[in-house]
């Protein structure tokens, strides 16, 4: 693997030319469909990119293998306040939660003022503290507010730590990562983008990745979405035909640094080097 080649092959891009199985959504009708062949456009888009380079859209992601530091090159980077910059590359922890607790106090009250009924409450109060205008004492309409106002607050905690043990709970899960030659535990939340990851039979699948080889003879696997989509069928996914012949070994895996160019719809726009 020392040495650099650049897959340019149609054929080496795509699935393995073999009978694959089709999930239980692919009718027969939508098989036996006849698929447009432009072999001879691919060949002059090819040639044309060779020349040119990849050509630099919106929306389009560069992805290399075992190399953290890649996402940290001044091209990935974005402005996030004033002249302070960070990548555009986000990090695999989730946080679902909405408080923490030094925000909670005043993030809750502004939320729950947003509301008409409390606002309405909080300005009858202002008006009533004032003698000339009110005749009733002002804490008449405290003391309701108050209660309403605490009640809010405490459910919105007990939701909001419900929610931090959730996230901790999924960011703490493990899994096998590349690094140093060998595939290690690593958190969930600690996975970054250019790593490769080992799953097993079952197991959840920790981020969003591309599929390079599996131990199938024609790089196949079944992946589950019913916590996306609700779907329980089975859903079929093929690695390209080169990465499942080159990437068998932890060796060949660790020696492997090839750069993806995805677009938008994660669609592959250039050849796979290494």
């Amino acid at each position: 693997m020392d040495q650099r080649s650049r897959v340019s092959s149609v054929d080496s891009l795509g699935p393995n030319d073999e009978d694959m199985p089709y999930s239980d959504d692919e009718t027969d009708d939508e098989l036996d469909e006849p698929q447009p062949k432009n072999t001879e456009q691919n060949r002059i888009n090819q040639e044309t990119e060779d020349k040119q380079g990849p050509v630099k859209k919106e929306g389009t992601w560069k992805v290399k293998a075992n190399d953290r530091r890649f996402c940290e090159l001044p091209e990935f980077q974005k402005k996030s306040f004033l002249w302070f910059k960070k990548s555009k590359y986000s990090g695999n922890s989730i946080r679902t939660y909405k408080y923490n607790p030094i925000t909670f106090l005043p993030l809750n009250l502004i939320d729950q003022f947003k509301r008409a009924a409390n606002a309405y409450f909080l300005a009858l109060l202002i008006l009533q503290v004032i003698p000339q205008i009110s005749t009733l004492p002002w804490y008449t309409t405290l003391v309701p507010l108050i209660l309403v106002l605490g009640i809010t607050a405490i459910k919105d905690l007990v939701d909001d730590i419900a929610r931090h043990r959730m996230d901790n709970e999924i960011n703490n899960r493990s899994c096998d990562v590349l690094q140093d030659g060998r595939f290690q535990s690593y958190k969930w939340k600690d996975i970054q983008v250019g790593d490769i990851v080992r799953l097993k039979k079952n197991d959840f699948i920790p981020a969003d990745i591309l599929l390079l080889s599996t131990s199938e003879p024609n790089s196949l696997c079944y992946v589950e979405t019913a916590e996306l989509d609700g779907e329980t069928n089975l859903k079929f996914k093929l690695a390209l035909k080169v990465t499942h012949e080159e990437l068998q070994t932890e060796q060949q895996m660790s020696d492997y640094d090839g750069v993806c160019i995805l677009n938008i719809t994660t669609s592959l726009e250039t050849p796979m080097a290494w």
